[in-house]
């Protein structure tokens, strides 16, 4: 006998939460507001995060060997490395100007992930 397994996808909300979640963490790295040691971790956990969007994925892999550099060092390596990686159309942007999370808010976002 066969059982079906029933598998609830993700809602709508849940992964609006979840994108909207991992633009502030990449946001965060953007423009090197964290400490040293949260960077670390998150660049750690994020290292292993299925991105909910491609973008995302794309920026991470541009930005993470680049987050101990000043913050304008990393913007324009950030540009580089996407176009080089074969995005020259993904806009980054916004992650340089939208408004960081602090540590603490780092730790809570990391749980919606």
């Amino acid at each position: 006998m066969l059982m079906r397994v029933s598998v609830e996808p993700t809602s709508v909300r849940d992964r609006d939460e979840r994108i909207a979640a991992e633009r502030l963490l990449l946001a965060a790295l953007c423009q090197h507001t964290l400490d040293d040691a949260t960077c670390r971790e998150l660049v750690a956990r994020l290292a292993f995060h299925n991105f909910s969007i491609p973008d995302h994925e794309i920026l991470f892999r541009a930005l993470s060997p680049l987050v101990q550099a000043a913050p304008q060092q990393i913007k324009d390596a950030v540009k580089t490395r996407v176009t080089l990686f074969g995005f020259p159309d993904l806009d980054v942007e916004p992650f340089f100007v939208a408004a960081p999370p602090s540590a603490g808010e780092v730790r809570e976002l990391l749980k919606q992930l």
